[in-house]
């Protein structure tokens, strides 16, 4: 008998003018599982690429031979400049001033920050909460919070042990929200370059202001064995 926690890929931020932060890769915890003798599966997704909009992360899936598939969506993408809608996946990308956030799949992680009017754009959606609108004209929305594995030993406050699955930050010409790292001024909090900071363990990458936006994190898959 085995636990899974699967994790799919980041969704990719957002380029050019306001791009928005790319939502998290799904996550879900997946219990009380029994295998037998065979040929067990298990794909670990890859993180969306920017772009206008963003690229939505690729899937996770654990495949049992003659049972089950437990598998998360890939995040979606951040949307780009004010033209660009977001995608919908495991967490929503960020909406820009002119889209609406989005969509999230129940269970597995939650939609993006909305862009509103204004020059600035929201943050993706993380596992833990909706991505973040901006707090004023000019600030990028935050990434909304990661989830936690609980089957990590020891800290659970490391990225890729115990911490998965954050929503990437949106851009602003003020300043750039936290998550994947939203960018502004041509310098990224907390990347460089006015990129947009990439994402890491199924987070969302950071969107970007007048640049490119980040590429969303590489996920993951954990095994927890409860009998032999």
């Amino acid at each position: 008998t085995f636990d899974a926690w699967v994790v799919a890929g980041g969704g990719g931020g957002g380029s050019s003018n306001y791009g928005a932060g790319g939502g998290a890769g799904g996550a879900k915890t997946f219990t009380s599982n029994t295998m037998g003798v065979g040929t067990h599966t298990i794909t670990v997704g890859a993180g969306g690429a920017n772009g206008r909009p963003g690229n939505n992360g690729s899937a996770s899936s654990v495949a049992i031979d003659g049972g089950s598939t437990h598998s998360t969506a890939g995040g979606g993408g951040g949307g780009g400049d004010n033209n660009d809608a977001p995608s919908g996946g495991g967490s929503g990308g960020g909406g820009t001033e002119t889209y609406a956030v989005g969509d999230a799949i129940a269970g597995q992680g939650h939609i993006g920050g909305g862009g509103v009017v204004g020059p600035h754009a929201g943050g993706g959606g993380g596992k833990g909460a909706v991505g973040g609108n901006p707090p004023s004209a000019g600030d990028g929305g935050d990434g909304g919070l990661y989830g936690t594995n609980d089957y990590a030993d020891g800290t659970t406050n490391s990225d890729g042990v115990g911490r998965w699955a954050g929503g990437g930050g949106g851009s602003g010409y003020t300043s750039g929200g936290w998550g994947g790292g939203g960018s502004y001024n041509g310098a990224a909090r907390p990347g460089g370059a006015g990129t947009g900071y990439a994402g890491y363990s199924g987070y969302g990458g950071g969107g970007s202001y007048n640049s490119f936006g980040g590429a969303g994190g590489t996920g993951g898959v954990v095994l927890r064995f409860l009998t032999p």
